[in-house]
């Protein structure tokens, strides 16, 4: 796994922490204790310093489980990013258009991922529902390919993600 250094800030926090869960939750790591150690060795510098932070503020005897390791990774992102990077990450999930250069499934991979990161961001704000992820996906689409769609008959509170997909 790359290193992280944070020095972009939450971005850079919040994309190291959450990919590297992902592919950890992925290889159903065997050893919880090995995962606390594998993260701290993909950081430098702040991130190092603040990983230590977060890590030594967890009460001896608690059990370092992949459950607590979760938290502590959103308690780490909690130390670069507020509530405002949530509601923005939304946001941005919301107002999201279509490049050119991105095919429809990545485009779809993309919406969920950021969706699900923003879940790792601390405030309030609720992620969005599928019902809300297939309408901004939908919009997303360039205006002529919604046109197309709904001539075609279809329906996005009827239609799946995957469904929306496949059409565009």
């Amino acid at each position: 796994h790359e290193i992280c250094d944070a020095k972009n800030g939450v971005s850079d926090v919040l994309l190291h922490s959450w990919e590297f869960y992902q592919q950890c939750s992925d290889t159903a790591f065997a050893a919880p204790r090995g995962l606390w150690e594998l993260f701290r060795s993909t950081l430098k510098g702040n991130a190092y310093t603040t990983w230590q932070s977060v890590w030594t503020a967890i009460p001896n005897g608690t059990p370092l489980t992949v459950a607590r390791f979760e938290q502590a990774l959103k308690d780490f992102i909690a130390k670069y990013a507020g509530p405002d990077d949530r509601a923005h990450q939304i946001d941005y999930l919301r107002n999201l258009k279509k490049p050119h250069t991105i095919p429809c499934q990545q485009l779809q991979i993309l919406f969920e991922n950021l969706n699900s990161m923003a879940d790792w961001l601390p405030g309030t704000n609720a992620v969005l529902a599928n019902s809300d992820l297939k309408r901004a996906y939908y919009n997303a689409m360039p205006q002529k390919w919604q046109q197309h769609y709904v001539k075609a008959g279809k329906n996005v509170e009827r239609d799946e993600l995957n469904n929306l997909r496949t059409y565009f």
